[in-house]
């Protein structure tokens, strides 16, 4: 904008108005656009945002609203942070041109002056380059700050689009992995271990005659808690003894997720689920603490750490039951699996186990299924949002720099038309330069997209749940067709615009 309007600087300067006077337009339309900005985020940051996070964390709890709280003091942070940025600009910018006399401000600014590149002492290389690609090699350098925002600007962009299509993928994987590799079974039918021989027998009699039950197990299911320092709560852990190790492998398939390997339960250990582990900072051979419905408190080692992602589950030998508990392990439940996995049969063998009178409860594997489908769900909305504000932010940065860096050379873009330059030579000349920033710029986006996309998956999954931190090379592949085709847009809008520079207009004197 001060460029565009050096003449109108220079005409108010030479006519007695101050510097600041001169200025008033520039800081006022810097302040406005901060503080409608901010008035904009701030909405979005107080309750466009907390809705949608709140829809896919609250996905297991029953509650009727999010209530939205406004913290005026964070708002007036980021207003002054956005009224600085914007009118620090303006001053570097609308100093630097009125440290000039009104006479040179009337005349249009000096292109800045070239000067030898790194590449040019290589001469075999250089001596190869074609006239154009010298002049894009030349340009690239002759406008440092241009170059680094392009490049920031996409890197930017490809980091968001990365991180928002991984965390969908990172997360809707977890439920194949956890239900078809890892948990095999569909119920856990707890029974009373204080109930009559004759009802435990009932119980019993009644999992076996089940038409839709395939095979079933006896394991001694517990809940107990632990906590440490660094939560805000204790954890729910369930603690499972299974009777027959063999049978428990067709049921539960414990396995390291870096290594593969499969891991067996241990008579001098336990195993943790990973999340587990990793919120008590613990590791194989460290020690864990966990304690019981009357909160007495156990110390057992860590033999092993088991892929996991929804839910807190500690896995323990008879043997190594027995030694920490100091009785022997009274198995209470059965792990069972259906012949179908569908709702309609999970409840109805439910239903069916809970008329027993020695029965307690059921634990359902797809209700925690459901409840990370309803958890993706809800961050769904988030994804979108930050594609959402990629595709902005690659469209604003391209096509602004772009549009500069055409009014900043509309004389040489005449003069290349005058010369007789084909069109496509005319376009490519500052096209050019834009390519290549965008393909540097995406690049970098990779590296910082999987860094970033690393960091969030670490913060973003509740303390119950895990994700899956791998990247696809889909994700790559998605965010840089989308990031090329916004540059592509911007090329189109830029070429009417090339195309329709008035020649004569531009190359006559100012003078």
């Amino acid at each position: 904008m001060v460029q565009e309007k050096r003449t109108e600087i220079g005409t108010l300067r030479a006519l007695g108005y101050t510097k600041w006077e001169a200025m008033a337009e520039f800081i006022l339309y810097g302040t406005l656009s901060a503080l409608i900005g901010a008035v904009i985020g701030a909405y979005a940051g107080c309750v466009i945002l907390p809705k949608a996070i709140f829809n896919a964390y609250a996905a297991n709890f029953i509650y009727s609203a999010v209530q939205i709280n406004v913290y005026w003091g964070v708002i007036a942070i980021a207003t002054l942070l956005a009224l600085a940025c914007t009118l620090i600009a303006v001053w570097s910018v609308g100093h630097k041109a009125l440290q000039e006399n009104p006479a040179q401000l009337m005349l249009p600014e000096p292109p800045k002056g070239g000067t030898r590149i790194l590449l040019e002492r290589i001469k075999p290389l250089w001596k190869r380059l074609p006239f154009s690609q010298k002049v894009t090699a030349r340009n690239l350098f002759r406008y440092k700050s241009r170059m680094l925002m392009t490049i920031v600007g996409v890197a930017g962009c490809v980091t968001l689009l990365i991180t928002g299509f991984g965390i969908s993928d990172s997360l809707n994987n977890i439920v194949s992995e956890q239900y078809s590799q890892i948990v095999h079974y569909d119920l856990i039918g707890v029974y009373n271990n204080s109930a009559t021989a004759s009802q435990k027998k009932a119980y019993q009699k009644a999992v076996a005659d089940q038409s839709a039950v395939k095979k079933f197990s006896q394991v001694y299911e517990q809940s107990v808690t632990a906590k440490n320092s660094t939560l805000q709560d204790n954890q729910s852990i369930t603690l499972l003894v299974p009777k027959n190790q063999k049978q428990f492998k067709q049921e539960v398939t414990l396995k390291n997720r870096q290594s593969g390997r499969t891991l067996k339960l241990s008579d001098h250990g336990v195993i943790l689920t990973e999340k587990l582990a990793k919120l008590f900072n613990v590791k194989k051979g460290d020690h864990f603490t966990f304690k019981d419905a009357n909160g007495h408190a156990y110390h057992v080692k860590v033999a092993g750490i088991t892929e996991m992602y929804v839910g807190h589950t500690l896995y323990m030998s008879p043997a190594y039951y027995h030694q920490i508990m100091k009785h022997q392990v009274r198995y209470n439940a059965d792990m069972i699996q259906l012949q179908k996995r569908d709702n309609a049969t999970i409840n109805h063998v439910s239903q069916q186990l809970m008329k027993q009178e020695a029965a307690v409860t059921v634990v359902q594997s797809n209700t925690a299924k459901k409840m990370i489908e309803h958890i993706l769900g809800g961050l769904n909305h988030v994804v979108i949002i930050l594609v959402v504000a990629a595709s902005m932010l690659a469209f604003v940065v391209l096509f602004t720099l772009t549009n500069i860096n055409i009014d900043e050379r509309v004389r040489a873009l005449a003069t290349l038309k005058v010369l007789g330059f084909y069109p496509k030579e005319v376009l490519m000349y500052i096209f050019r330069e834009t390519i290549l920033l965008t393909v540097i710029g995406i690049l970098f986006g990779y590296g910082c997209g999987y860094l970033f996309h690393q960091y969030i998956m670490d913060v973003l999954p509740p303390e119950m749940a895990m994700s899956n931190p791998g990247l696809l090379t889909s994700n790559f592949v998605i965010s840089t067709v989308m990031t090329l085709l916004f540059l592509g847009i911007v090329m189109l809008l830029m070429a009417r615009k090339i195309k329709n520079i008035d020649m004569l207009g531009a190359l006559k004197s100012v003078d």
